[in-house]
């Protein structure tokens, strides 16, 4: 049995060209990695931004029904505590990325009356990659941002700001 011969010169790659290799794959890792991620970032902070609307409208459904957002309006402002339909909801929508906060009775120019207002606060978790974000929407559905990491953008700003470099 004859026993073939590779052909002449060809013995594999060359150290040049297995560098050319290396070099193309780690440019593509240096712009394909920061897209990703920042990609999976802004899809958290789209999670906040859905609860808050969904929360919203879970308080709308309750001032329907009660005339106000307060679970104890007769109480006064010492309450300023959201139904308990509104907390279970919020309980619900805690994650890994954000906690939700619900306060009625809060501050207006101009004033309004008592349980006729709220605020639901969605804070970043440090732990989920969210940890400097933090989102407000209100009863005149006011969306705002009123924290982002450094270099994303100006606050306090009149809507959700989820990309880098957004304005409103």
């Amino acid at each position: 049995m004859r026993k073939l011969s590779p052909l002449p010169g060809s013995h594999g790659f060359t150290l040049i060209e297995l560098m050319i290799v290396v070099a193309v794959i780690g440019i593509l890792l240096a712009i394909g990695v920061p897209n990703y991620q920042e990609y999976v970032l802004r899809s958290k902070l789209t999670d906040a931004t859905n609860s808050l609307s969904n929360l919203r409208v879970t308080l709308e459904q309750y001032f329907q029904d009660n005339r106000s957002y307060d679970a104890n309006p007769a109480q006064g402002a010492a309450t300023g505590n959201c139904h308990q339909r509104v907390i279970d909801v919020m309980n619900r929508l805690n994650s890994t990325y954000f906690t939700y906060a619900c306060t009625t009775n809060v501050a207006r120019v101009p004033a309004v009356d008592l349980g006729q207002a709220f605020l639901v606060t969605a804070t970043g978790v440090a732990a989920g990659g969210t940890g400097q974000f933090t989102y407000t929407i209100d009863e005149a559905n006011n969306r705002q941002t009123t924290s982002l990491p450094a270099g994303r953008g100006v606050t306090p700003a009149n809507c959700w700001l989820r990309l880098k470099g957004q304005t409103c």
